[in-house]
């Protein structure tokens, strides 16, 4: 199937149109207010019915129906390949899908708005790690599911976003300079050149990181999955993608449709940007402060971004490849733990080393996730119960 650079020009400048109704209705009279209030309301991981608003309950009343084409059985299938693998899964998020996501010049721009809020970049990887983990948890997709109700509030968020950066900076209310909707609302944003924010080619490249590229990076890491794995997790994102409000033309059937789509989003819209590059640093700094170990804490990265990425990807956000010591150091230190491995546990035979060293940096980035330090991080990310058993990690635990 092929995906002519004319019509992926022409999703630029489609936004959600039932998201962004119900935010138009939320701003009538004052948007920067209505939007502040929103995202207090929006901000924790569960939100009760009685803090909405009308405009905002009736959104959610009629955008959480399943596509008819959604298969509960592929969808439970996608929950174990995730519980088997998610914790890896988390790990490629950080070193490749986001990363991929940086690298779209005009797709960048807009979350590079929120760089001088250093707290806001940190929450936006705490709100997409939640999503993640709710969509894949066991359940998260079923009729009433957590994470059909987080992908509700992602997209209404995402409309929000798009109405602040679309207002006119010279009419746009003023408000506190540290918060994110008044950093938003001054923006100066040419539509004509770069599309709506966040719109529908954006919104499907951002689904494809988070299905194919997660995806290739398990391949990448020597895990063999089977066709029916591979199939029911590219199912699960195709039905996520439609519950947040993506266009069916933009979710491939197949995965090599989701591939093929990928490659051409990718020729359409991969540059260099100096919000792309600020955001990978940003990104490179989480994972180290994730690690805190010296070396690893930069090796790690290095050693898993130079293994997930491709050469043009890599050049497009500037990331540097390990140090030669270190590269020839780590090969033969994961080509010994992998004869070790094989040796001692004949169960893990087939999980080569080098997705043990992803498992560490993911289960690392988990438990900082969910350690309880008394601040707003705890209300951003809450580990479902079933996956804290899987992963063995523990609510309030580094």
């Amino acid at each position: 199937m092929a995906f002519s650079r004319d019509w992926l020009a022409s999703w630029r400048h489609s936004g959600d149109p039932a998201a962004d109704a119900a935010i138009e209705a939320l701003c009538r009279d004052d948007a920067i207010g209505a939007l502040n209030a929103l995202y207090r309301r929006l901000g924790a991981a569960a939100v009760p019915r009685e803090a909405l608003p009308a405009e905002a309950l009736r959104y959610f009343d009629c955008s959480d129906d399943l596509p008819g084409w959604a298969d509960p059985a592929k969808i439970a299938h996608a929950s174990r390949v995730f519980m088997r693998h998610g914790v890896l899964g988390l790990a490629s998020l950080l070193c490749a899908a986001l990363p991929e996501c940086y690298a779209l010049a005009d797709g960048a721009r807009v979350l590079g708005l929120t760089q001088a809020l250093t707290l806001h970049t940190r929450r936006r990887l705490y709100e997409t790690a939640q999503m993640v983990v709710e969509v894949l948890a066991p359940g998260g997709l079923a009729p009433g599911g957590r994470g059909v109700r987080v992908v509700q509030k992602v997209r209404l968020l995402h409309a929000a976003m798009r109405r602040l950066v679309s207002l006119d900076p010279a009419l746009a209310p003023q408000g506190p300079p540290d918060r994110l909707t008044t950093l938003l609302a001054q923006q100066a944003w040419d539509a004509a050149r770069w599309g709506l924010p966040i719109n529908q080619e954006d919104l499907a490249f951002t689904l494809i990181a988070f299905d194919h590229v997660i995806r290739r990076s398990w391949a990448r890491l020597g895990l063999s999955l089977s066709t029916d794995d591979l199939d029911a997790y590219h199912h699960a994102w195709r039905v996520t993608g439609s519950l947040l409000g993506i266009d069916e033309a933009l979710l491939p059937d197949t995965r090599a449709e989701s591939e093929a789509l990928y490659h051409a989003i990718v020729a359409h819209q991969a540059a260099p940007s100096a919000p792309g590059v600020a955001l990978t640093r940003a990104l490179q700094g989480t994972l180290a402060d994730t690690l805190r170990v010296p070396v690893l804490r930069t090796a790690v990265p290095q050693v898993l971004m130079h293994r997930l990425l491709d050469p043009g990807t890599r050049a497009t956000l500037q990331i540097a490849p390990p140090p030669r010591l270190v590269g020839a150091l780590g090969g033969c230190a994961l080509s010994l733990a992998d004869f070790y491995l094989d040796r001692r546990d004949e169960a893990r035979q087939s999980v080569p080393a080098l997705a043990h060293l992803g498992t560490y940096v993911g289960l690392r980035w988990v438990r900082r996730l969910t350690r309880l330090e008394g601040s707003a991080r705890a209300s951003l990310f809450e580990l479902p119960p079933v996956l804290r058993e899987a992963w063995g990690v523990e609510q309030g635990r580094r």
